[in-house]
């Protein structure tokens, strides 16, 4: 309020008064971001941006430059947004995607400005995690044709993550055929499967599948292990063989037979095996009287 007064001579005298309202902008911002997430998923950011002050902010600006390892859903390094003009009071919300290369801890900040030298600024920090799988597969190195293989798969959460949603899917050599698994593993289209749900970091879970072959080869045996933000896969190799059984008949054709006669022998060697034998050698030991 300015008053203003005036006098003469003769007693002449007045007075009058002007009122200003001053009035100026402020800023204030605030930044928002997940605490935790995984390798694999996007970080929301949200800025909201406020006039606090009673008169318009002009050629608002929000900029922010991400720390390496960090880039917007779009490639991006740098963020810059024109707000324009903010009334007094007025809000408004600034949001963007990014996404992690690596894990870690990640903050950084973002900063407004506008005219007459305002400018705030807001920080926010988001830890990145993952879950790393890992799986070893153990089967015997040999086995005959109708013993039975049994698969020993153990699939470990190595991470820093938990790994939700875990699913092994064991894939059966052909020419096998199922005969169990243990933990709910269920068989169907040449696979067993076992839903394991979420390994904590560190946790671990131990499962078996049982199969049978009646043939001879190399049998692969692959498991897949898949989770959110994971997965791992491993192999066994079994060598099914088979094995000769001889079986050895002898029969004599005439008996009883007179003095002096001859006698006929007919001699049988059958292979009841599953696999060839080789390099055989037959020894025929006759009686002294003969």
């Amino acid at each position: 309020v300015n008053p203003a007064k005036v006098t003469a001579d003769d007693g002449l005298a007045d007075n009058a008064q002007a009122t200003t309202k001053i009035v100026a902008a402020a800023l204030t911002i605030t930044k928002t971001a997940p605490a935790e997430v995984t390798l694999c998923e996007f970080i929301d950011y949200e800025i909201v941006i406020t006039n606090t002050g009673n008169a318009p902010a002009t050629n608002v600006v929000l900029e922010e430059s991400l720390p390496d390892g960090l880039l917007t859903e779009s490639g991006k390094r740098r963020v810059t947004s024109q707000v324009a003009t903010l009334a007094a009071g007025e809000s408004r919300k600034v949001a963007f995607r990014a996404k992690a290369d690596r894990t870690g801890t990640f903050q950084n900040t973002a900063t407004v400005t506008a005219d007459r030298g305002l400018k705030a600024s807001d920080s926010a920090k988001t830890i990145v995690r993952q879950p790393v799988l890992t799986l070893t597969k153990i089967a015997p190195a040999t086995r005959f044709v109708n013993q039975t293989i049994t698969y020993k798969i153990t699939v470990k959460n190595t991470g820093d993550a938990p790994a939700k949603d875990t699913v092994l899917t064991d894939k059966l050599p052909a020419e096998t055929t199922f005969v169990s698994a243990d933990n709910g593993g269920r068989s169907g289209m040449g696979t067993v499967t076992w839903n394991v749900g979420t390994l904590a970091p560190g946790a671990s879970k131990t499962v078996q599948a049982v199969v049978r072959t009646t043939h001879i080869g190399t049998f692969r045996n692959t498991v897949d292990a898949k989770a959110k933000c994971a997965e791992a896969s491993a192999e066994a190799v079994t060598e099914v063989t088979g094995i000769p059984a001889l079986l050895l008949e002898c029969i004599d054709v005439a008996d009883p037979i007179a003095v002096g006669a001859e006698e006929t022998y007919v001699i049988t060697v059958t292979n009841q095996g599953t696999a060839k034998a080789t390099e055989l050698t037959m020894v025929c030991t006759l009686p002294a009287e003969e």
